[in-house]
């Protein structure tokens, strides 16, 4: 239900503009990017609607880590900042990480 999810979506960007939290951390079922190993943009595992409802507004307010659930499997990626795009992580040169997202699974089954 697309006003289901705007009405979720607006209420989280309330929340985290308030929020006067060091770290922002949210929590939630379907994850904004799917981790399955089907492509992008294949009905039933990615989530379109669920990503343009929420990513923007993680990366509005800076959020650090997201964990997410639905896909059972393990995965975890991150976004880093426009500066950084094509610097390579080193312990002297470390990236700066804007947002974090991971995937992880509580049940017996995994793909």
């Amino acid at each position: 239900d697309v006003n289901l999810l705007q009405a979720q979506a607006e209420w989280l960007d309330d929340q985290l503009q308030h929020s006067k939290a060091q770290w922002r951390i949210v929590t939630m079922h379907h994850p904004i990017f799917s981790s399955c190993g089907v492509p992008l943009n294949t009905p039933g595992q990615d989530e379109p609607e669920v990503r343009a409802a929420f990513l923007p507004i993680f990366l509005k307010h800076n959020v650090d880590l997201v964990l997410q659930g639905h896909d059972h499997t393990y995965a975890r990626g991150s976004i880093g900042t426009k500066e950084d795009i094509s610097v390579l992580a080193s312990s002297t040169s470390p990236k700066k990480v804007k947002s974090v997202f991971v995937t992880s699974v509580a049940g017996p089954k995994t793909y």
